[in-house]
């Protein structure tokens, strides 16, 4: 999978990306992530790249901020 978005692009939808999941709350926040990602995957419209990026996600996910 190759990314398409400047690295500016990809900090600024990460922010906002996360000021959106702050403003829906901890209890909302599961349930947000879902249906972002079912759009997403609706945007993409190709199963297999949708699940290769699932994969990517399951395998790369960083370990918690010790910021909290």
């Amino acid at each position: 999978m190759n990314p398409t978005l400047s690295q500016a692009a990809r900090d600024a939808l990460y922010r906002d990306c996360a000021l959106a999941i702050t403003a829906v709350g901890r209890d909302r926040e599961s349930l947000f992530l879902a249906r972002l990602a079912l759009l997403l995957m609706e945007a993409v419209g190709d199963a297999d790249r949708c699940r290769e990026a699932l994969e990517a996600a399951a395998r790369d996910v960083p370990a918690p901020s010790l910021s909290r």
